[in-house]
């Protein structure tokens, strides 16, 4: 498996993001309660934001996919404090074997339309919707009184469509950034004793660039003990500004054979290489497509990285394999 880390990186702040688009807006994560690598909060820091947002799929595209909601972000801090109290509910589908993956939710309450704040009490919240004039009460306590929800709005605030009004965590639409981070923040990242902290350090270093990590992106490389996933990140980002010992680990696992290098780390080499816009990158994904002596899935892999190639080369090289 990849190492698991959030899906957005802020390179100016340094803030971890987990995305979540669902057709029904809800609070929610996937959770195991017997492997710990699969908990709900797996690799994540108090500090990162789970981000939710509700989509609809566009019926003229299944590719295109319409908002009906606010970005909501929610501090994984929090989410652990009302987890950790019990103030959430798991479901289990139904047939399920042991061990599978269950669902964590945090009970929220939303807008049905775009609507007025126009009472908090108490025990509910009253909207008023803008087009309508119809009222929508929001009752704040929950099962049976064990959950009680919070608003997360004030009196007179307009809401959106599916909003978070009340909820049992504190919820945003807006983010004010922190300051913004220099290189030192993501070298004392690398040096992590968390594999997540490092992966993400590394491929950071990659897209935001450095002046001072050369000697510790080569000692990743170098580290026999380290995580495969963490000397790939490290030897792009040395091979993203062409030193050789970035290329030279790259090539190596590309060109070795599935006994000395495992298929799952060659595809994922052919990942990485991808990413890198340079033409040596595209020249050993060709290398790697035209060896029929090699995998068929790893040579369906370099295909489609060079899909990420605009050029006549790579297109010359896809059309010459089929």
């Amino acid at each position: 498996e990849r190492v698991r880390v959030p899906d957005i990186l802020c390179l100016n702040t340094g803030l971890r993001f987990e995305s979540r688009g669902k057709t029904k807006l809800e609070i929610s994560m996937s959770h195991s309660l017997q492997d710990p690598k699969r908990a709900w909060d797996a690799g994540m820091r108090d500090d990162d934001f789970v981000s939710i947002v509700a989509c609809n799929q566009d019926d003229d595209s299944p590719l295109e996919l319409d908002q009906v909601s606010p970005v909501h972000f929610v501090k994984v801090e929090d989410m652990r404090t009302a987890f950790s109290q019990e103030q959430t509910v798991i479901t289990q589908p139904k047939g399920v074997e042991e061990g599978s993956e269950i669902r964590v939710r945090w009970i929220s309450a939303l807008a049905n339309q775009e609507s007025l704040v126009t009472s908090i009490e108490p025990s509910k919240i009253i909207l008023t919707s803008l087009s309508e004039g119809k009222k929508q009460t929001i009752k704040l306590s929950r099962n049976n009184g064990r959950v009680i929800l919070k608003p997360q709005v004030n009196e007179g605030d307009n809401v959106k469509a599916n909003q978070i009004v009340a909820s049992v965590v504190p919820t945003h639409t807006t983010l004010t950034c922190p300051t913004t981070v220099n290189e030192v923040h993501f070298l004392e990242k690398l040096t992590s004793v968390n594999l997540s902290e490092r992966y993400a350090a590394a491929k950071a270093l990659r897209y935001r660039g450095y002046s001072t990590a050369k000697e510790l992106l080569e000692s990743r490389v170098d580290d026999d003990e380290e995580d495969i996933y963490v000397q790939l990140e490290a030897a792009a980002a040395l091979a993203a500004y062409d030193y050789h010992q970035g290329w030279n680990f790259i090539e190596e696992k590309l060109r070795s054979s599935v006994l000395s290098v495992p298929l799952e780390t060659q595809l994922e080499t052919v990942i990485v290489t991808s990413e890198i816009p340079k033409d040596k990158s595209e020249s050993l994904l060709v290398e790697v497509l035209r060896d029929t002596n090699r995998d068929d899935e790893l040579r369906a892999g370099a295909a489609w990285a060079l899909g990420q190639f605009i050029s006549p080369s790579a297109a010359f090289a896809l059309v010459e394999s089929i």
